[in-house]
């Protein structure tokens, strides 16, 4: 279990400041373990040789009701990500 630390906040739907923050979401498969993540192509339509983005998704969940916030890691650089893709948008 991964956390990061973020600034104390308390539950969306209880109140309780018994947060978990910063917790890694985790996409299983037979194989392997990997951050859920949110994938970007710089090249869309390209099939081999992509050249992509990833930016995780993490949870703070409440440790009382168990109310749970999925947010991405950096959404400043995926917008800028983003807008780089699309020449003109805000």
């Amino acid at each position: 279990m991964t956390t990061k630390t973020l600034p104390a906040i308390s539950c969306a739907k209880c109140g309780s400041s018994d947060m978990l923050n910063g917790l890694s979401i985790l996409d299983r498969d037979d194989i392997i373990d990997r951050d859920l993540s949110v994938r970007v192509d710089k090249e869309p339509g390209t099939i081999i040789f992509r050249d992509y983005k990833d930016f995780r998704f993490l949870a703070n969940v409440c440790g009382q009701c168990g109310f749970t916030e999925i947010y991405v890691e950096h959404p400043k650089e995926l917008l800028a990500t983003l807008r780089e893709l699309k020449p003109g948008s805000k």
